[in-house]
């Protein structure tokens, strides 16, 4: 077992690094994500990974059904009130992945319908060169 001393994880410069990598991307997810589920939403199957769970205001959407889940949506504009990102470390992390969780809140607006409050959360895994979703929940704040 290492010891305090020469465990990467407990190296505080190694998890000020770390941290910075994870709040870069995840800063880059929110953006990018948030902008096509408002405008391109026919573009959101980059952002899974093949294997996500999906789930929607308590119930589960399966991963094949997700993009007609998605693209069924009332038009709707998202306004993030803030959103908070940390990386998962390997000693709570058995996947073989490096992971983010990424925690959202805000408002969004669909059409027809009244302004809600909302929460969504992801854990994000890297699959070879790309942050992928591997989790995402998603709640209206009722």
């Amino acid at each position: 077992m290492a010891s305090a001393a020469t465990d990467p994880i407990n190296d505080s410069e190694n998890i000020k690094e770390i941290s910075k990598m994870a709040n870069e991307y995840g800063s880059e997810f929110v953006n990018k994500f948030y902008s096509s589920l408002d405008n391109k939403r026919h573009e959101l199957g980059k952002y899974y990974a093949d294997d996500a769970k999906i789930i929607w205001n308590g119930n589960e959407i399966d991963i094949q059904n997700r993009q007609n889940f998605q693209v069924e949506l009332p038009d709707c504009t998202h306004s993030i009130e803030c959103f908070d990102v940390h990386p998962i470390f390997s000693e709570f992390n058995q996947t073989g992945h490096y992971m983010i969780l990424v925690s959202v809140s805000g408002s969004v607006r669909y059409k027809g319908h009244e302004l809600k409050l909302f929460y969504q959360n992801f854990m994000l895994k890297a699959i070879e060169t790309k942050w992928k979703i591997a989790s995402d929940c998603y709640r209206f704040a009722e």
